[in-house]
C-alpha cells in the first residue's frame, strides 16, 4: 500500500512539473548510459557499431596507381620452394629496382640465412636504401621477436610489423611507433610512406597544436587514447590509430613472383 500511494505521488508530481519530469528523465537515462559506458559495458557493442558502419560504407573500386603488391601465389611456391632462398629474393629486389620505384617493402623475415644466396641479397639490401625490411618489436603483443637482416641492424631502412589485435580476433588499431625505454623503432608502413612522401618535399614535423604529435605534410595525427572512440581503458601504449581498410583487398594491383621474375610485367 506504501509503494502505491508513493508512486501516484511521483506521478502527481510529474504532471504537475512537466520541466522537472524531462530534467528528472533526462538525467536518469543519461546516467543509465554513462555507467555502463565507464565501466566498459558498452564496449562490445559500440565496437561492433563502428565494424558495422565500416562495412556498409561504399567501396573505392578503382585500384590506387601508386601501390602494387608482389604476392607468392600457390604456383611460385611449387616453382621456387618455400622460404624462398636469399638467392630469389635477390632476383626479385633486384628486377624490382630495376623499374627504379620509390619504395621496396620487404614484408618477408629475414633474420637468418636461408639456403644460398646470402651474400648476393646483403649487397643489394645495402646498396639499395629505398628498401624497407621487416622485424617483430617484441613478445609483448604476442609471438615473440624476430630480429631485421642483421646487414641492416641500427639503420633506417627497418620497419616493425607488429599487429594489435582487439577481443574477437579483430584488427582495428594500427601503430606507428614502438618504445621499450631503450629504443625506439618506427612501422614498417610508416617507414614506406616516409620515403614516399620525401620525394614530394612532405618529411615527419612536430603537430599542431600539440608538438609531441607526428605532422606529415598539413595533417596532423594525433595518437588514439585509452577511453577514445567506443574503446574504455584500452592499452593504448606506442603510438597508435584507428585503421581504415577502404577499398581493400581489391585497392591495390597484384602480381606474383614468377611474373617479376619472368618479366611479364611492365
Amino acid at each position: 500500500m506504501v509503494n502505491i500511494r508513493h508512486s501516484l505521488t511521483v506521478s502527481r508530481l510529474l504532471h504537475r512539473f512537466p520541466l522537472g519530469a524531462v530534467f528528472l528523465i533526462g538525467n536518469l537515462v543519461f546516467l543509465a548510459v554513462l555507467i555502463p559506458k565507464t565501466l566498459g559495458g558498452m564496449e562490445t557493442l559500440e565496437l561492433a557499431a563502428y565494424d558495422l558502419l565500416f562495412r556498409l560504407r561504399p567501396q573505392q573500386a578503382r585500384p590506387d596507381p601508386r601501390i602494387v603488391l608482389v604476392a607468392i601465389t600457390e604456383d611460385d611456391l611449387r616453382r621456387f620452394g618455400w622460404p624462398l632462398s636469399d638467392d630469389v629474393l635477390a632476383q626479385l629486389l633486384e628486377r624490382l629496382g630495376s623499374h627504379r620505384p620509390r619504395a621496396i617493402g620487404l614484408d618477408i623475415f629475414r633474420d637468418i640465412p636461408v639456403l644460398s644466396g646470402r651474400e648476393r641479397l646483403n649487397d643489394i639490401l645495402v646498396s639499395n636504401e629505398r628498401i624497407i625490411a621487416v622485424m617483430k618489436f617484441s613478445d609483448d603483443l604476442g609471438g615473440g621477436s624476430v630480429s631485421p637482416p642483421p646487414v641492416l641492424n641500427n639503420t633506417e631502412q627497418v620497419g616493425f610489423v607488429d599487429v594489435i589485435v582487439d577481443r574477437g580476433g579483430i584488427v582495428r588499431r594500427g601503430l606507428l611507433f614502438l618504445d621499450d625505454g631503450v629504443r625506439l623503432e618506427y612501422a614498417f608502413a610508416l617507414r614506406l610512406a616516409m620515403i614516399y612522401l620525401e620525394a614530394q618535399g612532405i618529411v615527419p614535423q612536430p603537430g599542431l597544436p600539440d608538438p609531441h604529435h607526428i605532422r606529415l605534410g598539413e595533417v596532423t595525427s594525433p595518437p588514439l587514447e585509452a577511453d577514445d572512440g567506443g574503446y574504455v581503458d584500452v592499452d593504448a601504449r606506442g603510438y597508435q590509430f584507428l585503421l581504415d581498410f577502404e577499398g581493400a583487398p581489391a585497392r591495390f594491383r597484384r602480381f606474383s613472383l614468377a611474373d617479376i621474375l619472368s618479366d611479364r610485367v611492365a
